[in-house]
């Protein structure tokens, strides 16, 4: 039982790093795109 919630652990820190990665990414995203537009204008 230990070993399953130690993996279920592991599942969960995984998830929720990969979770705010795509977070940073799409402000980084959003961000280049309006420096892009403002060069662009």
């Amino acid at each position: 039982m230990k070993v399953v919630n130690r993996s279920f652990f592991v599942h969960a820190v995984l998830g929720y790093c990969f979770y705010m990665k795509a977070i940073i990414m799409r402000l980084f995203f959003y961000k280049s795109l309006a420096i892009m537009n403002q060069y662009i204008l």
